[in-house]
């Protein structure tokens, strides 16, 4: 008779997804195509917003975020002048889509020669018109992979076990997931307690189908841990779904890598960390107008206070094959998607987005925004080791090594919207499975930034001193990781200190070096957050002074950098910014 139910309840689920595949087709026909005009802004005009009350525009978390990373508060962190929006909208003929902050533009539904209209409005900067963009008031069903040969977990796995209470970090406790995790030495992190408490994760996706009523969910449910949800796509509308209009699993799936805790069946990379799930994602096929509600929901992501983004999304070609996108796009600076991303992480967040599945298509590369240079790339591998055929490959057009990382996806284990275990094929899965690694790390040592953090791993990858543009710098390692990023709190961390002053500054800058007793001969770089080096020098610290200073670097490109100074006998560095 067991069997016999086993038997009825797995008809039963597929007879369902057959159901919801049904709703999917008949929706599809209801789509409508309209004009996309991306309204560029001169200025903010004059804002009732303040830099000296920053709380009345960002989180208390996203300023404290700047302030622990002398990260200044900026114009991009103004909202759009809400007058020069009130006045576009009075407008019938338009109706808004989103808007961004960090690019001073608002986006609307209107039509080809509304442009012309705009352009005379005398705030207005420039109009980018983007023709045939798909939408639809009402739209969900389930969408296709947004990278191509991704395979989503449908079936579940023989032999799956219950859930059951166990204080062993083993394959027993991480159930299907323990390959992916040991493969990584994650489990190592959370030994040591560091399993993503008060770490705030976003997850960028097109949906989270069911992720508010499955089993494998219970946990972040319960605790707490889902801090909210956005629907940038269909704002109206959950981004859960329902079974009358259901929406894509793909961010169901993203997710459980991190957050499923059902120890002896699968248990994600961080499962006590705090989450915001954001769609931004639309329809059957792709539209660049994604790229805005990305960039949408990556401003949102950063106003609420997360530490990381966790993006399994990729933009090469578009529905619309008038804007696609060339390799020559792919140099980290071009498409819209990837600078909001290098945006993201000037604001201190630590971005991971997944390579893609292009390896063995004739694009073969990674897409935006994996692209962007102060991104954490990641590509698949098999669970050998073995690097996916279909891991979309680096370089970027300007050179650059890409992805930084690789983690299991040739598959990965996936917990179902349909509720079990499942297995899954993509980089959309070995991206968030080290979004929850990096998120373990981070937690225990938030001195140090994002950039810092992705640098640690790529120094404790299997590849870091041969890296390339399959694996990148490798598998990490993250107890190594953690043994080089762990500051514990009694071994006198805060004699070891670097001091920058002014900062941000525009004229020299002066290094202090407190814990200097003697005189010292010092070596010092200064790097970009990319880890480019572009300044170096040394002087001799006089123990009289405990300072040098660093004259002929005015001219360095305004924005942030790291500045490592190195003796014979020690190793520190600190951020600085410049005006």
């Amino acid at each position: 008779m067991a069997e016999l139910s086993s038997t009825f309840n797995l008809m039963k689920k597929l007879l369902l997804n057959l159901f919801l595949i049904f709703i999917a087709f008949a929706a599809f026909g209801q789509k409508q195509m309209k004009t996309a005009l991306i309204i560029y802004f001169k200025d903010k005009g004059n804002p009732s917003y303040t830099f000296s009350n920053p709380t009345e525009f960002l989180s208390g978390k996203a300023v404290a975020r700047r302030t622990q990373y002398a990260i200044p508060i900026d114009s991009s962190d103004l909202p759009v002048n809400n007058q020069y929006i009130s006045q576009i909208l009075s407008n019938p003929a338009f109706t808004e889509i989103t808007r961004s902050r960090w690019f001073n533009w608002l986006a609307v539904w209107g039509q080809t020669g509304d442009e012309v209209y705009l352009k005379t409005l005398p705030f207005v900067e420039d109009v980018t018109v983007f023709e045939g963009q798909y939408y639809s008031g009402t739209k969900q069903g389930f969408e296709k992979p947004f990278f191509k040969n991704e395979t989503m977990g449908d079936t579940p796995l023989a032999g799956a076990k219950s859930a059951k209470a166990t204080k062993s970090y083993d394959a027993d406790y991480y159930g299907q997931a323990w390959n992916q995790t040991q493969m990584l030495n994650v489990q190592k992190l959370h030994e040591k307690g560091f399993q993503g408490q008060g770490m705030t994760i976003a997850v960028i996706d097109a949906g989270f189908y069911r992720v508010n009523t499955v089993a494998g969910f219970d946990s972040i449910r319960k605790n707490g841990q889902i801090k909210g949800t956005k629907n940038f796509v269909h704002p109206s509308e959950s981004v859960y779904g329902t079974d009358a209009s259901p929406i894509h699993t793909h961010g169901t799936q993203v997710l459980s890598t991190i957050a499923t805790n059902l120890p002896g069946q699968m248990v994600g990379t961080a499962p006590k960390a705090d989450f915001w799930l954001l769609r931004s994602e639309d329809g059957d096929d792709e539209y660049i107008v994604e790229e805005y509600f990305w960039t949408a929901a990556a401003e949102f992501a950063d106003s609420v206070g997360v530490d990381i983004i966790n993006s399994s999304l990729g933009y090469t070609q578009f529905s619309s094959p008038t804007y696609d996108h060339t390799y020559a796009d792919m140099d980290g600076n071009t498409t819209m998607v990837t600078n909001a991303a290098d945006k993201a992480a000037a604001k201190g967040i630590l971005v991971v987005n997944s390579a893609g599945n292009e390896g063995s298509s004739a694009w073969r590369y990674i897409g935006a925004p994996a692209d962007a240079d102060s991104v954490l790339t990641v590509g698949a591998v098999d669970q050998n080791g073995n690097i996916a055929s279909f891991s979309s490959r680096g370089p970027t057009s300007d050179g650059r090594i890409e992805p930084i990382v690789t983690a299991q996806g040739a598959p990965a284990a996936v917990y179902s919207s349909l509720g079990y275990v499942s297995y899954g094929s993509g980089t959309s899965f070995s991206g968030p499975i080290i979004a929850g690694a990096v998120a373990c790390l981070w937690q225990s040592n938030r001195l140090a930034n994002n950039m810092e953090v992705i640098r640690i791993l790529k120094e404790s990858s299997s590849y870091t001193t041969m890296p390339n543009n399959g694996y990148g710098w490798g598998i990490p390692d993250y107890e190594s990781a953690l043994k080089t990023l762990w500051v514990k709190p009694d071994e006198n961390s805060q004699k070891i200190a670097l001091k920058a002053y002014p900062n941000p500054f525009s004229g020299s800058l002066e290094l202090a070096f407190p814990f200097v007793t003697k005189s010292e001969k010092v070596d010092i770089q200064v790097y970009t957050v990319a880890g480019v080096s572009i300044y170096k020098e040394t002087q001799t610290i006089d123990s009289a002074y405990n300072k040098v200073v660093l004259s002929n670097i005015s001219t360095l490109p305004r924005g942030l950098y790291i500045v490592v100074a190195k003796s014979a006998h020690w190793s520190v560095e600190t951020k600085v910014a410049k005006n």
